[in-house]
């Protein structure tokens, strides 16, 4: 070898050498960062976590028997190591907890498998699982996740070797093994004990979140178990894109799924009696949806007499946009009237009127062929509700920005008159208590599905954000909002009425507040009587159980950050506190607020809250006897 070419040789390994030390710096350098990102992730993690906690503290520390039993409880927090092991002690101290807690010490308020740091960070790519039956949920997140810039692949086999990717399982029971990061999706009926063993709860318990379709299901959830915290609503709806063209129809009548069992047996032997019936069962995918173009209609049977409404399979055929359903109603009359005009629907057990109804369609050909492309527009261009259900999740969990949301999904929010509910749709004996109360007093008021975040605070600046947002959108010159757990009186629409006659006969007003919890330094600026009511100008407001806003200030709600984690004074009510405004209230308050109900975001039960709304109730009297009495002089 000539000296030329060793000395090639010698400077192509330093060149080797370099190039794996430099490869070797990058990796480490690529391990560091992300580290530090994990890192900062988890230092505001558990930042938001104190701020969460020491805002409970503080709220509840304002009770009166808090406040007078603090000199007992400093002599013993001086003396608990010296009667640490003294029952007395124990007892006196667990007696003052169950004072400040209203009777009810509450647990930990949040499940550690939601505390989960460094699950996800935003936009990166997710794997959809699903079984072939549930092909068409697959879609459905798909497409959500599409149009938030995520990139999400299905698979409909267990894999040999999961992906750092974070799943999203459908029917999680349905597989032998489960990635390390998962959400689960759960579709079972709780009607049914089939899958609900011990094996399948655990795996819902160690997801990350619940989705589920149904709100049966998760009241269910919400009485047998303790992390059903975990869950969201996820109602199934139409998807676009898969819609079918074929020329010919081939199937009078078809039905899709598991034929064997009595009930299902009865109906399909009565209408094959009348017409020529196709059953598909153990045909999935392309397969299927090909069938299914060729049905002019296609029959929903319940496999349980008592079972809900089977949306998956219903939406999935009115997506193909080809054939009429007829199907029975179900036991849970919220996903009915989702379907109510576009199902034909039959009450259970009536297959009688379910031949009845087919014998129609099959008899007025064009009437089939107009309701079914009816179906199609409304559908087509209806707001989806699961894109609403499911962008609200990646909100929640600060995968997706709130001006994303609003672009994405704001369409499905459209309000029908301006006095407007609050309502978590998870909160389920809040919104039934609600709704009954509305009912029975004959009040017209929308319920607003709310949105959340892991922050319960912050989910609820984020839907007073959406509601201005919207009532801008709209021109509204106003909108009542009140939340859930408000007390209506029985005279309630009478003295509202009232209300806004004055409100609409006054100009030097922002807000109408219909319940104050906390008066603080105010200043009163007039107190006017009239329809035997007494109003009371001032220039704060603090509480948003019963408002109504003034166009003028949806501005100020809608550039609320939601980004600012400052418990102290980043919640919505205390936001608008620190503003100077004009604020209009009854003396006495002319709502209340419900103490037997749990705050949807603190945890503890409302009568925390009643030495506070009492107080301020009698601190309002004071000041404005005072302030007529200086008017007077």
């Amino acid at each position: 070898m000539t000296e030329g070419n060793r000395q090639i040789a010698s400077a192509r390994e330093q060149l080797i050498e370099k190039d794996e030390k430099l490869t070797n710096l990058l990796e480490e350098h690529d391990l560091l960062a992300g580290r530090n990102k994990e890192l900062k992730a988890a230092y505001e993690d558990l930042q938001r976590q104190y701020n969460d906690v020491r805002l409970s503290y503080d709220t509840v520390s304002n009770a009166f028997f808090w406040k007078v039993s603090k000199p007992l409880r400093l002599i013993l927090d001086k003396g608990k190591s010296r009667f640490k092991d003294n029952k007395l002690a124990h007892r006196i101290w667990h007696a003052l907890k169950w004072i400040r807690w209203g009777g009810n010490i509450p647990e930990p308020s949040v499940p550690p498998v939601m505390e989960k740091n460094l699950f996800y960070y935003p936009g990166d790519p997710m794997t959809v699982l699903c079984t072939k039956h549930t092909w068409f949920i697959g879609q459905l997140i798909q497409h959500s996740l599409k149009s938030a810039g995520i990139v999400a692949d299905i698979l409909m086999d267990e894999p040999a070797e999961y992906s750092e990717n974070v799943y999203i399982v459908v029917c999680p029971q349905m597989f032998q093994r489960l990635p390390s990061r998962y959400i689960s999706f759960q579709m079972e009926q709780t009607i049914s004990s089939r899958w609900l063993n011990e094996k399948y709860i655990k795996r819902l318990e160690n997801s990350f979140a619940v989705f589920d379709y149904s709100l049966m299901n998760i009241e269910y959830f919400q009485k047998t178990t303790d992390f059903s915290r975990m869950f969201y609503y996820l109602p199934v709806d139409y998807l676009p894109g898969i819609r079918r063209e074929i020329d010919n129809y081939e199937y009078d009548v078809v039905f899709y799924g598991d034929p064997n069992n009595d009930r299902r047996h009865a109906a399909l032997e009565k209408l094959s009696q009348q017409f020529k019936v196709k059953i598909l069962s153990k045909v999935f995918g392309e397969e299927l949806y090909s069938e299914l173009c060729r049905a002019k209609i296609v029959v929903n049977i319940h496999y349980y007499e008592n079972a809900m409404l089977e949306t998956t399979r219903l939406y999935e055929t009115l997506s193909l946009g080809r054939s009429i359903i007829v199907s029975e109603r179900s036991v849970d009359s919220r996903e009915d009237e989702r379907l109510e005009g576009i199902v034909d629907f039959v009450p259970v057990n009536e297959f009688d009127s379910m031949a009845d109804r087919v014998s129609y369609w099959l008899t007025h050909e064009e009437q089939r062929m107009a309701t079914v492309e009816k179906n199609n527009d409304l559908l087509a261009h209806r707001a989806s509700a699961f894109d609403y259900y499911f962008l609200r999740f990646l909100l929640a969990n600060d995968w997706l920005k709130f001006d994303d949301f609003y672009r994405l999904a704001g369409d499905y929010i459209r309000f029908a008159t301006n006095h407007v509910c609050i309502s978590l749709p998870e909160s389920i004996e809040r919104g039934k208590e609600f709704r009954a109360e509305i009912r029975d007093k004959k009040i017209d008021v929308e319920i607003f599905p709310a949105l959340r975040h892991k922050r319960g605070w912050t989910g609820c600046g984020l839907s007073y954000k959406f509601i201005m947002k919207k009532a801008q959108e709209q021109g509204m010159d106003g909108i009542l909002v009140c939340e859930d757990d408000v007390l209506l009186p029985d005279d309630f629409d009478y003295r509202w009425s009232q209300c806004e006659s004055y409100l609409n006969n006054q100009d030097d007003w922002d807000l109408f507040q219909g319940l104050m919890s906390d008066i603080g330094y105010v200043s009163i600026s007039a107190v006017r009587k009239e329809s035997g009511q007494t109003f009371v100008h001032m220039n704060h407001m603090i509480s948003t159980v019963f408002n109504y806003y003034r166009k003028n200030i949806f501005s100020r709600i809608i550039t609320w950050d939601e980004r600012n984690d400052d418990v102290n004074t980043n919640t919505i009510d205390r936001a608008l506190e620190s503003q100077s405004l004009r604020v209009v209230c009854t003396n006495p308050f002319l709502v209340g607020h419900k103490e037997d109900l749990h705050s949807d975001i603190w945890g503890f039960k409302n009568s925390q809250y009643n030495t506070l709304i009492v107080a301020s109730n009698k601190k309002l009297d004071k000041l404005v006897k005072e302030f007529e009495a200086r008017r007077e002089m």
